[in-house]
């Protein structure tokens, strides 16, 4: 059974005037009461975690040390004092010692059990670059001390040592650099190798703080002066940490808490990870797993149609062709568009406009997707239209019910009978917290005379006003594409993706490990794009010999069933350009 050790602490007092929301001039007789409780309670040690002053001048600043080492001198427990950022703008370490008539150093004790560790590492900070934090010295002070130990350890320091959330506090939440060491990684994995570090205790920030890294609490104490958390009064905060088979740590004064913590296991570690990396890593298997999908024959293809089928109301000659002939060779077409200004059946009869047979169910659009999306996640919210009357059908296809006053949710395609007015009311809702999802993030449609503003236009003006960014259904992101395969009942590696736009189309395609084919005759290239597609074709009908050369190559079980089989590919499809 551990002997329990109880510490008294106290920190940034900063005795000097009334600056902003530091109550500098009620210091002395704040840290009057903290010696006289402390006296009262007689625990074994109290911790001064620096910054005892507002520094104005070196000869202010040493009169004020003096005046703050004068009543810690009445204290009837033995005293360590930190340095803090603030108490060596102007005076040296060594000034500090002789106006406290105290230590100030770097020094360890064993009491109880434990080893205590005040460290004063380097704290000036060369305003307005922030702190430069420990010295490589004080580093290894620090790790020489905990090595010559295996006693569980606390370490008391000026600086955090974790990055504590800075929310809302009147210093930091804009300046959070300026918050801690910036060594603070290095030292935690510094406590973390040493294995028994169980508690790490700081001040500067002026805000009860606490964390834990690798089972290592870090805790930062409010300061005694602080008001900002205490408007028109000094928060009169003090700790009270006790140390015994648990750790227990108490506040008191206006922020009072109390927190009890288990002893660290020793040696424990966190398993670590990196979101970004984790991405890249998920990113790279999604384009090995494309790159091996190479080997797979199509059997399933998800067709875009603006640009790639038509051109606004113009067919693109040979595109029926295509469509046909992969009917005839049994690989189903999913007709996947992020244009919603029409709704499946509208396009259906389009399509047999052309000559080409086909029924709603093989059309995904971004309006049925998106009406889709919401009533799975948000069935019974209310949406506000901005689009096309094929979204509006949509949306009330799906269930769910048009709410134009306090909607949920803002529901945007391209419509170009919307006005300026139209698109204020937009924005006026955004900013009572509506969201904010288009069907698409096109900026342009191609059309017979060119090209055309689309949905992406619209979004980049409701997002402008609005105070977030929109939530996107269709193509690059997988809705579309989630949706085309499970309609046809195939995966990713037997599907491709037709389309003519890389930022969606062949995006999209590598996003979901799927192979893709652009094809020329739509949207502009990307020269920047990093997406390369598996096949680039002039005209969607140059895409059909390409596919079914390439089936033939997987299906072939020998060289001369291979070659028997191109042969009647050419004699069938001689016509084609692969």
């Amino acid at each position: 059974m551990k002997e329990k050790v109880r510490i008294h602490l106290v920190t940034d007092i900063h005795y000097g005037p009334d600056v902003a929301v530091k109550k500098g001039e009620s210091a002395l007789w704040l840290l009057d009461g903290f010696v006289r409780r402390t006296n009262e309670i007689k625990p074994e040690l109290a911790v001064d975690l620096g910054d005892r002053i507002s520094d104005v001048d070196r000869e202010s600043d040493f009169l004020r040390e003096q005046e703050v080492g004068r009543i810690f001198s009445d204290l009837d427990v033995p005293l360590r004092h930190i340095l803090g950022n603030h108490d060596v703008v102007n005076l040296t370490a060594a000034d500090n010692e002789r106006a406290l008539g105290a230590r100030v150093s770097s020094n360890s004790i064993d009491i109880g059990g434990y080893r205590l560790v005040f460290w004063n590492a380097n704290t000036f900070i060369p305003y307005p670059d922030p702190c430069r934090g420990a010295l490589r010295s004080d580093i290894e002070w620090l790790r020489s001390t905990l090595e010559s130990t295996s006693l569980p350890s606390v370490v008391f320091t000026h600086f955090p040592l974790a990055a504590p959330c800075m929310t809302g506090n009147y210093y930091f939440e804009d300046a959070p650099e300026y918050a801690f060491d910036p060594n603070a990684p290095a030292l935690r994995e510094l406590f973390a190798e040493c294995g028994h570090v169980v508690l790490c205790v700081s001040g500067h920030v002026h805000q009860n703080t606490w964390q834990s890294v690798d089972d290592v609490a870090f805790f930062s104490l409010q300061s005694l002066t602080e008001s900002f958390c205490t408007p028109s009064h000094p928060s009169e905060v003090w700790g009270a940490l006790e140390l015994g088979e648990e750790i227990s740590l108490s506040t008191f004064g206006s922020q009072p808490a109390t927190m009890t913590m288990p002893l660290r296991r020793r040696g424990a570690r966190w398993v670590f990870g990196s979101f970004r990396r984790r991405r890249t890593s998920a990113r790279k298997a999604v384009e090995e797993r494309r790159i091996a999908s190479f080997a797979f024959p199509v059997r399933g293809i998800a067709l875009d149609l603006d640009g790639v089928v038509w051109r606004g109301d113009e067919l693109i000659p040979g595109s029926d062709v295509f469509i046909q002939k992969m009917k005839e060779a049994s690989i189903p077409v999913t007709f996947v568009t992020n244009n919603a200004h029409r709704t499946r059946e509208q396009y259906a009869e389009k399509m047999a406009g052309f000559g080409v047979s086909c029924t709603p169910e093989e059309f995904v659009t971004s309006g049925y997707a998106t009406a889709r999306w919401i009533a799975r996640t948000a069935p019974r919210s209310g949406v506000k239209v901005l689009g096309s009357g094929a979204l509006r059908e949509e949306i009330r296809t799906a269930g769910l019910v048009e709410d134009e006053d306090a909607p949920d949710f803002l529901v945007v395609s391209m419509n170009e009978s919307l006005t300026v007015k139209d698109l204020s009311e937009g924005a006026k809702l955004l900013e009572k917290g509506t969201r904010l999802i288009l069907t698409n993030p096109d900026a342009l449609l191609p059309d017979e005379d060119g090209f055309r503003a689309g949905c992406g236009a619209i979004g980049a003006f409701l997002e402008a006003c609005g105070r977030e960014k929109a939530t996107i259904i269709g193509k690059p992101f997988p809705a579309l594409f989630s949706m085309a395969l499970e309609r046809m009942g195939t995966t990713v590696e037997e599907t491709v993706m037709i389309g003519d736009t890389p930022e969606t189309d062949i995006e999209g395609a590598f996003r979901m490990g799927m192979r893709a084919i652009r094809v020329e005759s739509g949207n502009r290239e990307n020269e920047g794009s990093e997406c390369l597609p598996w096949k680039s074709v002039e005209r969607l009908e140059n895409a059909a010999g390409f596919i079914l050369s390439h089936n033939m190559r997987c299906n072939a079980v020998s060289l001369d069933d291979l070659a028997e089989k191109e042969v009647h590919m050419v004699r069938t499809h001689c016509a084609e350009s692969v």
